[in-house]
């Protein structure tokens, strides 16, 4: 039965003994009258908001329940002043009342009498999806024609569901009202045999403490933006609880795409562990130092990092030995220099020591490129180092060109003189070659006039906003082709999704 949306309270005998059987309550109910649903119902929902409930249900002795939830974090008062509910009008075959999870003491100490008759477990929820059937608690409510939000939480039957789940997409209770899924709650997925996979969408933020811990999640975890990327985490979400994925078999990978790991995703203690025999994290080679020197918070052998290309040319340094073998990725180093003619030569190399200096060019700009590691030290053969120390003032002629990257925005740019502060780095050639008095750097590998307009909602720079950007971005989102695309990534984000081409409408409707 649906019940009207905006119903607060059920009096007493309004349904006794009525022929009800499945009762999803909705959000915003907060009182239940003496006998109200005493009826032959074979589930109950209380939602959230449940604060009074009278103590006696006599009618559901008799029927089939198989479920009765209740999941107000703070267990609602019991008219009559008893201590629980009449626990005798409760089949006791049922092991039946469901709480939200973290809370199965809380409700034992306040209702005494339910907890020594009946199984009470985790598993409280407000509403079941109308489209996959998990289980959803709000932690937004709707108000008006504004969209809710909600969390998928952990319920026992979903675990015995063969389910690939979609986290993060607009999900809808009985009474037609939509929400945003924000999080994968804690111990959601915990130990299930059946999940398949799992696509996130953007907005998903939260994947929470042993949400898959232990469970049949499948290498198949991607998100529906991400390019197709095996294991992709999109930059929206920025948590992840402990044990989210750790001890997930199946699992061969996950891919961080978030360049400042410290400030925009919070990582809990393993996160992964004790996966698949060949599983890989990925992470910005630029947030390394932030992995590996974490070797108390997971498996920093599992740690592996990628790059990706966001112009033509790109200068790259690593703290650790890197191999560039069937990355797609072009790795240059400066073989030898000609101080007299301020001309540098490059040299193509496959592996690159840590800590020294190179030119990275890759077949297009925005994309990913996973990493590895050489199974040998390889020797220092570039004459280019990198500086990564405190504060420092560079200054060059007009005849030179510098190759800078900074941490949080690699580019490459003519200039005469350059602050670096500390956090920073840039390559330059060995001071044995150039002398201790200038601080030169290879010159003439990039024409800057050749970086994108800019302009906004101009995906293939050719200088005007058009149907043809649209199209370039679905044919990306669709099929993963990226041929024309130069600025895919309207909003920042980090990822390309419907988002962006929304963007792109706006701008063509002439609105902001």
């Amino acid at each position: 039965m649906e019940f009207p949306a905006a119903l607060k309270t059920i009096g007493d005998f309004a349904f006794y003994y009525s022929k009800l059987t499945d009762i999803e309550l909705p959000y915003g109910i907060t009182t239940i009258g003496e006998e109200a649903l005493s009826c032959y119902a074979t589930r109950i929902v209380f939602p959230a908001t449940i604060s009074s409930i009278h103590y006696k249900f006599d009618q559901l002795a008799s029927n089939n329940l198989y479920e009765f939830v209740v999941n107000s974090k703070t267990p609602p008062t019991i008219k009559n002043g008893v201590s629980g509910f009449d626990s005798s009008s409760l089949p006791r075959s049922a092991g039946c009342l469901y709480v939200p999870v973290g809370y199965v003491g809380t409700y034992k100490s306040k209702w005494t009498q339910f907890g020594g008759d009946h199984r009470i477990s985790e598993g409280g929820y407000d509403f079941t999806d109308t489209n996959d059937g998990l289980k959803y608690t709000i932690t937004t409510a709707v108000s008006g024609s504004s969209t809710g939000a909600c969390e998928m939480v952990y319920n026992p039957k979903v675990l015995n569901t063969t389910v690939s789940i979609i986290a993060g997409d607009a999900k809808h209770d009985l009474y037609s009202r939509t929400y945003n899924c924000t999080a994968i709650g804690e111990n959601c997925f915990a130990t299930s045999t059946s999940i398949n996979s799992i696509y996130i969408t953007p907005t998903l933020k939260t994947i929470g403490n042993s949400a898959f811990l232990n469970s049949s999640l499948q290498s198949s975890l991607e998100s529906m933006s991400g390019g197709g990327s095996s294991g992709y985490i999109p930059t929206t979400v920025t948590n992840i609880g402990q044990f989210a994925f750790y001890g997930c078999k199946n699992l061969h990978e996950l891919f961080l795409p978030h360049i400042d790991r410290k400030n925009s995703i919070t990582l809990g203690q393993e996160f992964f562990g004790n996966n698949a025999s060949d599983f890989k994290c990925w992470v910005d080679y630029r947030r390394l130092p932030d992995f590996v020197n974490n070797s108390g918070m997971w498996d920093v052998n599992r740690v592996y990092p990628h790059l990706k290309l966001d112009s033509e040319w790109q200068s790259f340094s690593c703290i650790k030995n890197i191999d560039f073998n069937n990355t797609l990725v072009e790795s240059y180093v400066v073989s030898s220099y000609d101080k007299s003619q301020n001309t540098a030569q490059l040299n193509t190399v496959l592996r690159l020591p840590a800590g020294t200096g190179a030119v990275v060019h890759g077949l297009a700009d925005g994309t990913y490129y996973r990493l590895g590691y050489p199974s040998s030290a390889p020797s220092a053969s570039s004459i280019m180092e990198s500086v990564t120390t405190g504060s420092n003032t560079v200054t060059s002629n007009n005849a030179l060109s510098y190759f800078v990257l900074y941490y949080k925005a690699p580019v490459f740019n003519k200039i005469l003189t350059a602050t670096f502060n500390r956090g920073y780095a840039y390559l330059k050639l060995n001071t044995s070659l150039v002398g201790s008095g200038t601080t030169q750097v290879l010159t003439n590998l990039y024409d800057p006039s050749t970086e994108p307009t800019g302009i906004p909602g101009d995906v293939n720079d050719d200088g005007v906003v058009s149907s043809v950007d649209i199209t370039i971005l679905y044919n990306y989102l669709l099929n993963g082709t990226t041929e024309g695309m130069v600025n895919g990534d309207q909003d920042g984000d980090g990822i390309i999704t419907s988002v962006d081409i929304t963007i792109i409408y706006n701008i063509l409707l002439g609105n902001n």
